[in-house]
């Protein structure tokens, strides 16, 4: 594993971590949209379009407990009736819930019909007392 840029003391070859801060949340609660809020930036999605993200990415979590190939996972996930749990746990129509899904695949968070990878939490386990986001800056001058 490649160690991140101007993070390594080359001395000690420790990680250095300038900032930390904690939350607490727990993975039945707000722990997805507060990984979807902290993404915000990079998809720059509504509220409305966060809540319902977040609730993708618990559902998949929960599935992901009794279904361990990805490509069924997603599947699964993708399908009318993970959508229309989703929807009531939601409380929005269908109408309104296909319009996020167009505003999802429109903002690449969608792709192939599937969640893009990039924000679905990694190495997340429910006995995980602790979950480690890292953001890196390069501070490269441009």
């Amino acid at each position: 594993m490649e160690e991140p840029k101007g993070a390594v003391n080359k001395q000690k070859s420790e990680l250095i971590v300038n900032n930390a801060s904690r939350t607490s949340t727990s993975l039945n609660g707000s722990f997805f949209r507060i990984w979807v809020e902290f993404l915000t930036p990079i998809h720059k999605l509504s509220n409305r379009e966060k809540d319902i993200l977040a609730e993708f990415l618990k559902e998949r979590f929960k599935l992901s407990q009794s279904i361990s190939d990805s490509s069924l996972l997603d599947k699964v996930l993708m399908s009318e009736n993970s959508k229309q749990k989703i929807k009531e746990t939601c409380g929005v129509s269908d109408a309104f819930f296909s319009g996020i899904l167009g505003k999802l695949k429109k903002n690449g968070v969608i792709e192939n019909g599937v969640i893009n990878p990039f924000y679905i939490p990694k190495h997340l386990s429910p006995n995980d007392k602790c979950f480690k986001f890292m953001l890196i800056f390069e501070l490269d001058g441009k």
